[in-house]
């Protein structure tokens, strides 16, 4: 093994300290290791007990947990399996592309971390982790479960974002103890990522729902988005695409906000097995339409970034429009078209842009002119290659419930028909002519909004009963709001009367409150209500910067938020999302200045910086918790987008900076980290570079432990001592660990109540078709005892009936003896029927007692289980009794 001896002095004295704690927990996190060092636990060293010395080697058998993580460690070994009291292994952020076999002789091994590695597969017996509770695979090359795996029973904690994942099989999420799932930027194909995202439940009602429909359909159908700076000819691309006899038309007008038309191909082109569909969106490239068009950017689509071959291409803007794509659109498709290359025009380097952004396909030098149509038959073959490339769009051709494709596609029809909304009852009609239930309607209604085929607020009284269905129609009703001459001179400010003149011009009026409601929902954030009757849209305020001075003149708190790549309209959504704690209207386009409980915080854009950033000043007491108020927003906002690269930076507070306007700032992630691997000290990267506590830089922002994944050390931290400051985390963490034992008993028995709740459920449903059988049975025998006792008695009718006609006709002096002799012979009869059979001279017993007997038939002949029942029926009460005990 390459390693000095220094280094190997190093590592031996790290676990010759974990020895003495007992050797539970070994820790070589980042020891720049490029291979684990077991000839080390090997080597004897000196142990003194009593005056005496003795030699010892490392016991691997002792070891529960081992941190291996950040390192550079390419290849375990198979000595790993020496450690067979093993129960928690991190080998994150490391370089291992592959699992030793050995690995799977851990049988004891409880929780794992392979995040951050070039891992591509598990090993096959992956089952003999028969007690593995947690295992996190984010952020490597797996791509596929191997079949043991659904063997992991004792499985909650499941990992696999940003992985090459693209079909989660059903097993995995039936895991009988699964809890949590996480598959952030996965790029899942089945099931749908928009149904995935939402949780282990959702996944396991699509696999219902495939169940339930008996057919399956295929979705040809994909989205193609044109973005890019005014007047490039986003638009007359659409129509030589879209448009079987286009002519080229010189003075056509700009896209105002958002255009939508449908592009045909024939199958045959495609070899697909019905017609494919492209819905083309041109997005209009003025600047006001910027920070609106990011909530109809979508995943899984194709992208047009167009420029204008003749003009001077700024690579700000590509770099901008590039960066929009790559947050909202994740990895889809690029194709930069360099438009009307009839004109003189440079080139520029694809490949640059390629370095950076790997989803650029490629370059496209187009004209619309009539001699250069063989540019736009290039572009539409550019388009098929993408179409039918699985890689770059896997969801082509995804099969679904053939119901769902038939229920999108009659809501498509009404969409084209001119209808530009309906009722939520109306699609629930839809849903019930395809024999789909109200839950699965409901299911559907979540799948489609995600995926973009409607807009449907569930969550919003006011919208709950509206579905849009013409995202056009909603677009051009904002935007008519927006490019108004008179609100954009108000600055963003307009009233009832503003909407009434408007909405009503253009046939809005009748969907007002619904609309307006919208506009404030938080998916857009485009305005808020003032006071009644009065809004603000902020991103239409004046940029100027308002002037404003805090009370004592003094800043408590300086943040940033630093961003790779910042989206326009961060601070006007913020402002929205804030603006009850907005102090006396003090906003303008890039800031705003709030307040709370006598505390006050500027929060500004500053998009022309480098970084590009939002910073934030905050003076008054209470500084700490509004600013966890602005980090929340924020974070809000911020996950609104995919991948966005955010740093939280914190000021340094030592004696230099505190009193400096230019304060140096450090990553609240990495000073977590710190904290995490017992460095307490960090150096201020400004003269005199100060020792300052870790602990204490993060204390000065963070409310409560719940922010971060650390405890920390009380406010009152004066020196810098390492012992006093590890005995005072002890402490804290003593304390944290109680809290976090409260909080994961009541989370234990909020699991209990729901799995109650559930077994309830389930018993009720079994109960319930147990009781309606019982109900039929029971109502068959009384009606077959009754029918019995119609039988005997019209018998008993026609024999008194012959008796009296005998009487009649011979006389009564001669038939009386007989009558009486009668009379006693049926007494005794029935005397001795009720003594001896029935042991009971009641009328009612017999007739509860021939009624049992019925059922008791009914029920065998039925192979119905009355102790069953019988059983169930106690089961549920008691059920009942413990889970309303629990509520209590």
């Amino acid at each position: 093994m390459n390693m000095v001896e220094s280094e190997v002095s190093r590592i031996q004295n790290i676990l010759i300290e974990s020895f003495k704690r007992g050797f539970k927990e070994v820790n070589l996190s980042f020891n720049d290791l490029r291979n684990v060092p077991y000839f080390i636990f090997e080597r004897p060293f000196i142990v003194k007990k009593s005056n005496k010395s003795s030699y010892k080697s490392l016991p691997y058998e002792k070891v529960r947990k081992l941190n291996l993580s950040n390192n550079y460690i390419k290849d375990l070994g198979k000595e790993l399996s020496l450690f067979k009291s093993l129960e928690e292994l991190d080998i994150s952020d490391n370089e291992i592309s592959s699992l030793p076999r050995q690995i799977t002789q851990l049988s004891k091994i409880k929780f794992i971390k392979l995040n951050n590695n070039p891992i591509s597969y598990l090993p096959e017996k992956i089952a003999s982790f028969n007690l593995l509770q947690s295992i996190d695979l984010s952020q490597t090359n797996i791509y596929a479960f191997p079949p043991n795996f659904k063997y992991l029973l004792n499985l909650k904690y499941l990992n696999i974002s940003n992985c090459k994942i693209t079909i989660l099989p059903r097993e995995i999420v039936e895991l009988p103890n699964l809890e949590t799932l996480e598959l952030n930027g996965t790029p899942l194909v089945e099931p749908p990522i928009e149904i995935a995202c939402k949780g282990i439940e959702a996944i396991k009602r699509y696999y219902e729902e495939i169940d339930a429909s008996s057919e399956k359909d295929n979705l040809y159908e994909v989205k193609l988005l044109l973005v890019g700076e005014e007047r490039v000819g986003k638009t007359t691309i659409v129509e030589a695409l879209s448009n079987p006899n286009f002519e080229f038309d010189l003075y056509k007008d700009s896209t105002e906000g958002i255009d939508i038309k449908t592009w045909i191909i024939e199958k045959e082109k495609l070899k697909f097995k019905k017609e494919f569909k492209i819905n083309i969106w041109d997005f209009g490239g003025q600047e006001i339409y910027h920070a609106t068009h990011q909530f109809f950017l979508t995943k899984r689509s194709i992208y047009f970034l167009v420029t204008e071959a003749r003009k001077d291409l700024r690579h700000d803007d590509l770099f901008y429009w590039l960066n929009l794509i790559e947050v909202l659109g994740d990895k889809s498709p690029v194709i930069i078209i360099n438009n009307k290359c009839d004109k003189s025009h440079t080139f520029f380097a694809t490949d640059a842009y390629r370095e950076k952004f790997p989803n650029i396909i490629c370059t496209k030098d187009i004209s619309c002119l009539p001699e250069k149509e063989y540019t736009i038959k290039e572009l539409k073959q550019s388009i098929y290659t993408i179409i039918v490339d699985d890689k770059l769009m896997p969801d082509v051709g995804i099969e679904l419930p053939k119901v769902w494709v038939d229920i999108r596609n009659e809501l498509n029809l009404i969409r084209e028909s001119g209808i530009s909304y309906i009722s939520n009852k109306r699609y629930l009609q839809i849903c019930k002519k395809y024999s789909m239930s109200y839950e699965r309607a409901d299911f559907l209604s979540d799948y489609l909004h995600d995926l973009g085929v409607f807009l449907h607020f569930k969550s919003d009284k006011t919208l709950i009963n509206t579905i849009f269905l013409d995202f056009k129609w909603v677009t051009r009703a904002v935007y008519c709001i927006l490019d108004n001459v008179k609100i954009i001179s108000q600055n963003g400010f307009f009233e009832d009367k503003d909407l009434d003149h408007l909405w009503n011009k253009y046939g809005y009026n009748n969907k007002r409150k619904e609309l307006l409601t919208l506009m404030k929902n938080e998916k857009f954030e485009i305005c808020f209500e003032l006071e009644r009757g009065k809004f603000l849209a902020p991103q239409l305020l004046h940029p100027d910067r308002i002037k404003f001075s805090f009370p004592d003149q003094n800043i408590d708190l300086r943040f940033e938020f630093w961003y790779k790549f910042m989206p326009k309209g961060i601070i006007s959504r913020f402002i929205v999302k804030r603006h009850k704690l907005v102090f006396e209207k003090k906003y303008w386009k890039h800031g705003v200045v709030l307040m709370y409980h006598d505390t006050y915080a500027i929060i500004e854009e500053k998009y022309f910086e480098s970084p590009k950033k939002i910073s934030v000043s905050i003076s008054g007491e209470n500084s700490k918790q509004l600013l966890s108020l602005i980090r929340k927003s924020i974070s809000d906002i911020n996950s609104s987008f995919n991948h966005i690269e955010t740093r939280e930076m914190v000021q340094c507070n030592c004696s230099s900076c505190i009193k400096s306007d230019f304060p140096s700032f450090f990553n609240l992630k990495e000073l977590n980290n710190r904290i995490k691997n017992k460095k307490y000290l960090i150096e201020c990267r400004k003269e005199p570079y100060e020792k300052i506590s870790v602990a204490n830089l993060m204390n000065s922002v963070i409310v409560d432990i719940n922010y971060i994944d650390e405890p920390l050390i009380p406010e009152e931290f004066e020196k810098y001592d390492e012992r006093l400051a590890i005995k005072e985390i002890e402490d804290v963490r003593q304390v944290a660990g109680k809290a976090k034992q409260n909080l994961i008993d009541k989370e234990n028995e909020i699991k209990k109540i729901k799995k109650l709740k559930g077994e309830i459920e389930i018993r009720k449903r079994t109960f319930s078709e147990l009781e309606k059988r019982k109900k039929y049975f029971d109502k068959l025998a009384v009606f077959n005892l009754k029918k019995i006792l119609f039988f005997v008695s019209v018998i008993n009718i026609l024999f008194l009936s012959s008796w009296i006609l005998l009487i009649y006709y011979k006389g009564w002096n001669i038939m009386e003896p007989y009558t009486y002799i009668a009379g006693v012979v049926l007494f005794m009869l029935d005397f001795l029927y009720f003594t001896l059979y029935h042991k009971s001279l009641s009328m009612q017993d017999m007739w509860y007692k021939k009624l049992e007997n019925k059922k008791t038939a009914i029920y065998l002949t039925n192979n119905f289980n009355k102790p069953e029942y019988e059983h169930l029926k106690v089961e549920l009460q008691e059920l009942e009794n413990e889970y309303d005990k629990l509520l209590k």
